[in-house]
């Protein structure tokens, strides 16, 4: 029977009665299809879907085994008169006829999008129902999706935005932050689920953009900054998991990071301000190791939220620098306590070398973020002067570690001063050895010592009980014509190191603090540079212009002020009105000159 199907199909196509075949098929499969409808229709709201499934399979196999019959007139009449082939024909019509049906169109739609309400709220669905019916319509677009966007996605997406819009302001009403989160993600994970189970892989991106707006993108500020539970409270309480999957839900949508990002920066300014400030009042002010150590632990707290929590984003990192750029430089306390901090380490005797090296790689870590380099050098260039006359130091070695990533950091030229006092010391040793045997003319002639200082000094180093060295005259006197001092060998002492008192007046200290009676505290100066930190940055400014007017030749005033900020960073920013008070000094001493056509372009003067 069905051979001679195929035969009377083929003898009509080859007799040029194509036409009567494929209208008299469309006509049957209409009429068939129109019976099939009226079934369904009369089917009610809680059998729809299983009716128009079962109808839709029963309708496959009857149109594959027409199709499969016609297939030679599919090659041949119909490419010939440019129609749809049967079985495309066939799904329009069930899709006009059946689908479209005006009591089963609305129905299907509407029980489709309940029945993933219900899902939503935690009830169960036949899920491979819901898939079969969403294939079906994404197969009636034959080559597109376009009867499935138009008959479900549109206000399958439609109503999911009212669903979540309404729900994530209950949850923002009703919940803490952290409560919030694990909310959110929950729904992104269901939704994510249901485009696997049954929906069409095209309606995932605009899904998941929806859903993301409605959860994270609309709601990312207040989130960030909710009372009680909000960001700065997830710092303070270091609740990490909860910062984790804020940023791992921030993440999808990338424009609401920067709410996150800056309360680290705000976070880490208010910390920070907040031990400047302290630190700066003397009734509130704590000793250097103190101080730097409530810096270091600042840091490191947000450093570990870096790595554990923001996947070491270099948004979140730049956030970290910039906070803690903005309060180390408001004045120079941080300068100075770090190089102070630096100063009682190296003193120290009971560091082990590898956590010698752990602490001043700490420090360096926070001397990065110091604009103006050249206050700490001058700190520290103080202190290390008193370590190497004094030989409280706990090694070289120790030394040169910190002068090495001063070094790496900032160049040579930072640490040259450094090195140079470390030759100075060395130099200083050798000539010791030659300064055993001296008259006392020789040794004020060599010393260039004040005649006034350097017998005081002598007279110091030849009392009875701290006899270092002998005088050739007897009594407290120095005869300048006739003593000769040697070194006495016999000198013995139980103190393994042993201070010789010198009266002298007190020695003003460079550092905006005082070590006195074991403390430290800030002066009301911790804003004013030392002298000599401004004296040398009129040179480097100077330096700076002649070097790039000697490149340009001429340049506008604020290009030059660009240029020499840019220059100077590394090692200070440079306010400009010191800039423009060097090139007014380098104007008067002819090095340039301002152009006659325009006052503010200068011409370099060879």
């Amino acid at each position: 029977m069905y051979s001679g199907i195929c035969s009377n199909s083929y003898n009509l196509v080859l007799y040029k009665h194509g036409d009567l075949l494929y209208n008299g098929v469309l006509g049957v499969i209409t009429e068939r299809l129109e019976a099939t409808a009226a079934t369904v229709a009369c089917v009610p709201d809680d059998a729809l879907l299983v009716a128009l499934n079962q109808a839709w399979a029963d309708f496959q196999v009857i149109l594959t085994m027409v199709r499969d019959i016609l297939m030679y007139m599919d090659r041949t009449y119909v490419q010939q008169k440019r129609k749809h082939r049967v079985y495309d024909s066939g799904l329009y019509l069930f899709r006009d006829v059946v689908v479209r049906h005006a009591q089963i169109r609305d129905r299907l739609r509407r029980l489709l999008l309940r029945s993933i309400d219900l899902e939503r709220r935690g009830e169960w669905i036949d899920r491979s129902l819901i898939k079969n019916v969403l294939r079906m319509l994404v197969e009636l677009g034959v080559c597109s999706t376009s009867v499935y966007e138009d008959d479900f996605e549109r206000p399958f997406l439609a109503e999911t935005l009212d669903f979540y819009r309404l729900e994530a302001q209950q949850w923002l009403d009703q919940n803490t932050c952290p409560e919030y989160l694990v909310q959110a993600e929950r729904r992104l994970h269901e939704e994510a689920l249901r485009v696997t189970h049954y929906l069409h892989a095209a309606t995932e991106p605009k899904l998941k953009t929806l859903v993301e707006t409605q959860l994270i993108k609309q709601h990312a500020a207040a989130l960030v900054d909710m009372e009680l539970s909000g960001c700065v409270v997830l710092f303070r309480d270091d609740k990490r998991d909860a910062l984790r999957r804020m940023y791992r839900l921030f993440r999808r949508v990338p424009s609401t990071l920067h709410a996150m990002s800056d309360c680290v920066l705000a976070s880490i300014k208010a910390a920070g301000d907040e031990l400047v400030q302290g630190q700066s009042n003397p009734e509130t002010a704590t000793d250097a190791a103190t101080f730097v150590g409530k810096l270091l632990a600042l840091r490191e707290r947000f450093v570990t939220f870096l790595t554990e929590c923001f996947a070491d984003d270099p948004q979140f990192y730049k956030s970290i620098k910039t906070g803690f750029e903005t309060f180390m430089n408001v004045n120079t306390v941080c300068a100075g306590y770090l190089a102070q901090y630096l100063d009682e380490l190296l003193r120290s005797k009971t560091r082990y070398e590898e956590e010698l090296e752990l602490r001043v790689a700490q420090v360096i870590a926070l001397f990065r973020y110091l604009q103006d380099k050249d206050v700490f050098e001058e700190f520290y260039k103080v202190l290390l002067a008193k370590r190497l006359l004094n030989a409280r130091g706990t090694s070289d070695e120790a030394e040169k570690v910190v002068i090495a990533k001063l070094k790496a950091e900032c160049g040579y030229q930072f640490t040259s001063k450094l090195e140079g006092m470390f030759k100075d010391i060395s130099i200083s040793k050798d000539l010791m050895e030659l300064y055993r045997n001296w008259s006392y003319k020789d040794i004020e002639q060599h010393t260039g010592i004040d005649k006034h200082d350097l017998k005081r000094h002598l007279i110091s180093l030849c009392t009875p009980k701290y006899r270092i060295l002998n005088k050739s005259s007897k009594g407290k006197r120095i005869d300048e014509e006739e003593d000769i001092f040697t070194v006495f060998d016999g000198y013995k002492s139980k103190l393994f190191r042993v201070r010789i008192p010198l009266v002298s007046q007190k020695e003003s200290s460079l550092l905006p603090m005082s070590v006195g009676n074991g403390g430290s505290g800030m002066s009301n100066s911790a804003d004013v540079l030392p002298p000599t930190v401004a004296e040398d940055r009129k040179h480097l400014v100077e330096a700076a212009i002649v070097r790039i007017m000697k490149t340009r030749k001429q340049m506008q005033h604020n290009n030059l002020i660009s240029e020499v900020t840019k220059q100077m960073s590394g090692r200070f920013t440079p306010a400009p009105q010191l800039i423009k008070l060097r090139i007014e000094s380098l104007i008067e001493r002819e090095y340039l000159q301002r152009s006659p056509m325009d006052r503010r372009v200068y011409n370099y003067l060879a």
